[in-house]
């Protein structure tokens, strides 16, 4: 009734309205009506938005074919028919509407209605034929946000993570808070697909804290509910340790410590079996605040009985807090103490006996930031004060502190052989002799490749620039360049096989006395426990 009474209301309306001079001339209704030809399509499109109002979608849809037929090129009636046949599933039907439109309208209109065929198309799983539509809706900037969703879905689906990635960011800004929450949880499964551990994680808790935030939506709920699975792995503290065994031939022990000088020490050859421990204890990654205990002992026994002066013990505890460590960014704190021993012989009985060597304590913030998921950054400045037991007199003190900043840079390719870390150190040795005072640039190059049958074979190289701008009267300045090779092959899930090998060649101002060259060659085992 409702409906009937608009339509009278309109004819109505249009009866008294007549061009110029007309009632006078007595004309009749219809003369009137045909005078205004528009508006006789304006009720019959009122009438199917009624009914689509209404829910009546095949109601409006024959309205709009009979208006249609009058006139082809109707937007509004084409928009709403597309619309009416989309809603009760008729998706080939609206398919064919939104082509007509695309073809009626101009270009830089268009972009709404290749969305609408995106969506189809998508949904039909048509995902080849959906691509083009959702680009073309970002061209002309509709949608933008939801186009980029579906896309990364296609590229998802098709298992071209990196392209998926890329739109699923794009999507985050521009799209509603839910979708936000999947863009998250489907950047963080990439992740862990490709074995991205820190990306994983990082989007994973964003998206079960986004959905946190957001009531009453069922999808946003059921995908925090899957990170929160997915990250429930990680949070667990965890006890960590292994043991190694290394026998060793060293061409010139004398570059161990600089707890004898050069000129008595240059040259020693031996033979030597070194053995480490490292273990310790790591809190739950998923805490505010990460903390890592670490204890680190070395150990070497020196076969030439002229290098026993360079046979150390030394104990290293070290204490680590990372503020946010899943995050992208984090920082933190270290701290550590090191106590180190000699085998030095008493001159008072001439028997050799492992006695106090060092002390030192290290404090410092370190940062790290991953840039993307190819590069890595890290940075860190450590302020270290330390002793020595046996120092020297004088303007040969050792004793003292050191201010150490380290930058450094991590490269993952696709290549697997070429992901190298790039890191750069400079050293400032205050100690509180002058001829021992120096600065060092130290840059370091290491890179792991990969090879058959899980051998792992690491190369590095690295440059170091010393200089003693106190020391009298010659002011003394070394480079020493090294390279070296380590090798690694597991044979259970525990223990490996390893080996490296080494050569360094330190170049003096003063050669007599600094210069030398030290080859190294080991080999041994591994046991993580």
């Amino acid at each position: 009734m409702t409906q009937s009474v608009l339509a009278g209301f309109l004819l109505m309306a249009m009866s008294t309205l007549t061009l110029p001079g007309t009632a006078a001339l007595g004309a009749e209704p219809a003369d009137r009506v045909e005078s205004h030809p528009g508006m006789l399509l304006e009720v019959e499109y009122s009438e199917a938005v009624f009914e689509f109002t209404n829910k009546r979608y095949l109601e409006a849809v024959k309205i709009l074919d009979s208006l249609l037929q009058q006139k082809p090129d109707h937007f509004q009636a084409l928009e709403l028919k597309a619309l009416s046949l989309k809603t009760v599933g008729n998706d080939a039907a609206s398919v064919d509407v939104y082509e007509k439109l695309i073809k009626y309208k101009p270009r830089n209109e268009r972009a709404p209605y290749h969305f609408e065929l995106g969506m189809i198309f998508y949904r039909q799983k048509r995902l080849k034929e959906a691509r083009p539509h959702l680009l073309r809706s970002i061209q002309g900037k509709f949608n933008v946000g939801v186009s980029h969703f579906f896309l990364g879905s296609i590229d998802f689906q098709n298992k071209e993570f990196r392209d998926a990635i890329n739109h699923y960011r794009a999507a985050i800004p521009g799209v509603p808070d839910d979708l936000k929450v999947a863009c998250h949880y489907y950047i963080g499964m990439i992740h862990a697909q490709r074995g991205y551990g820190p990306g994983a994680t990082h989007s994973l808790m964003i998206a079960r804290e986004s959905a946190a935030r957001i009531d009453n939506n069922d999808m946003a709920r059921d995908l925090g509910a899957a990170a929160a699975k997915a990250l429930a792995p990680y949070d667990k503290a965890t006890w960590f340790g292994s043991i190694s065994y290394q026998q060793q031939y060293d061409g010139n022990v004398s570059n161990i410590s600089s707890s004898v000088s050069p000129e008595d020490a240059t040259g020693k050859v031996s033979v030597k079996s070194n053995i480490s421990f490292n273990g310790g204890y790591v809190g739950s990654p998923m805490r505010a605040v990460q903390t890592m205990a670490t204890y680190r002992f070395n150990f070497n026994k020196n076969f030439n009985s002229d290098a026993l002066d360079y046979e150390f013990a030394t104990n290293t505890l070290s204490a680590y807090f990372t503020f946010q460590p899943l995050m992208k960014t984090n920082f933190g704190v270290k701290l550590e103490g090191n106590h180190g021993f000699q085998n030095r012989q008493d001159p008072a009985t001439s028997k050799y006996g492992f006695r106090p060597y060092s002390y030192s304590g290290e404090v410092g913030p370190f940062l790290r930031a991953e840039f993307s998921e190819t590069l890595h950054f890290s940075a860190e400045a450590n302020y270290r004060a330390q002793t020595f037991n046996n120092d020297g007199t004088g303007t040969n003190v050792r004793s003292g502190n050191l201010i150490i900043p380290r930058l450094s840079l991590k490269i993952d390719t696709t290549s697997m052989q070429f992901n190298p870390t790039i890191s750069g150190t400079y050293e400032l040795n205050r100690a509180r002799g002058s001829d021992q005072r120096s600065r060092t640039i130290l840059v370091d190059l290491s890179n792991p490749i990969p090879l058959p049958s899980s051998h792992i074979l690491s190369l590095g190289i690295s440059a170091a620039l010393t200089s003693y701008p106190e020391r009298s009267p010659e002011i003394r300045s070394d480079t020493t360049l090294s390279a070296r090779v380590g090798w690694q092959k597991p044979v259970s899930r525990k223990l490996a096989l390893t080996g490296d090998a080494s050569y360094s060649a330190n170049l003096s101002n003063i050669p007599t006395v600094y210069s030398y060259k030290k080859p190294t060659v080991a080999f041994g085992l591994n046991y993580s426990l």
